[in-house]
């Protein structure tokens, strides 16, 4: 009787410290989450600034590069810095693809951050802001005939306007590995909107490209950079998982969502700058 008994106390406590551990590991898991997808209202807490780091995790967790174009030309007399000529972009593009740098794609740095999800030992992102109609004439076309990602933020008022990318072009895109997000509706400034503001313009901007792309659209790109304290709830709120800024810097799982570095990339930088640009992040 008394075995049967001691039997019994043993198998209900190994049923309540299953129980217990299998709540502390979702408690952990949790912490690294997706944002959650039901919130309707500013978060209660401030957002941390640095994400939590898994337990035990055995990845490697490289600093990735976020690098921030904006348009290509193929003018010879440019003289615009935010405009790259395409013979320099393909030459960009041809330096990262011989020296074994992969492009990866913000769903794969997202994941990497939130996950601990494993990356290529040379991973660089690609980014242009605004969606300007060259994006799909002249850079497009480049990394097509490379294989390598890149996303565009797109201004969503700013679709089918003179300049600009158009429906048809952004469906293409998109379709292969030219990934469009979101660059807010108008360009707004977020700096200067207020709570309720921010959250039209990122919810607006998010769901004209959905239904046009037939997608989630998770990602966005604060015009000029710019952003305020409230900018973190908005973009968390509005369900997108990052949120883009220019700060200099590389990127990487100890960092903060909404405050994702980029690397900017001059028009005028020779081959040497853009090395440099590559692996050493500037402050």
């Amino acid at each position: 009787m008394k075995n049967s008994k001691l039997r019994i106390l043993t198998i209900v406590s190994i049923i309540i410290f299953t129980v217990i551990l299998t709540g502390y590991n979702h408690k952990i898991y949790s912490k690294v989450s997706a944002p959650n997808v039901t919130t309707t209202e500013p978060l209660t807490q401030s957002i941390k600034m640095t994400n939590i780091k898994l337990l035990g995790a055995n990845v490697g967790t490289p600093k990735v590069p976020v690098l921030m174009y904006h348009s290509v030309t193929a003018d010879k007399n440019n003289t615009n810095e935010l405009k790259v000529s395409q013979s320099t972009f393909k030459a960009q593009l041809n330096y990262l693809k011989v020296n074994h740098y992969t492009t990866i794609s913000l769903d794969q740095l997202y994941s990497h951050m939130a996950k601990h999800t494993s990356l290529p030992a040379k991973p660089v992102v690609i980014t242009f802001d605004d969606g300007y109609e060259d994006n799909y004439t002249l850079a497009y076309p480049l990394l097509k005939a490379n294989n390598q990602k890149a996303t565009v933020f797109m201004i969503a008022n700013c679709i089918n306007t003179e300049g600009y990318l158009t429906s048809k072009q952004l469906k293409i895109m998109d379709k292969n590995n030219f990934i469009v997000e979101s660059h807010t509706n108008n360009h707004d400034n977020l700096s200067k909107l207020s709570y309720i503001s921010q959250l039209n313009t990122l919810k607006n901007s998010k769901a004209i490209l959905e239904k046009l792309l037939s997608k989630r659209v998770m990602y966005v790109s604060y015009p000029f950079g710019a952003y305020n304290k409230s900018t973190a709830n908005a973009v968390h709120t509005s369900v997108y998982y990052l949120g883009i800024g220019t700060d200099n810097g590389f990127s990487g799982v100890t960092d903060n969502y909404y405050t994702i570095n980029r690397v900017y990339i001059n028009a005028f930088y020779s081959m040497s700058k853009f090395v440099n640009r590559l692996t050493v992040p500037m402050k």
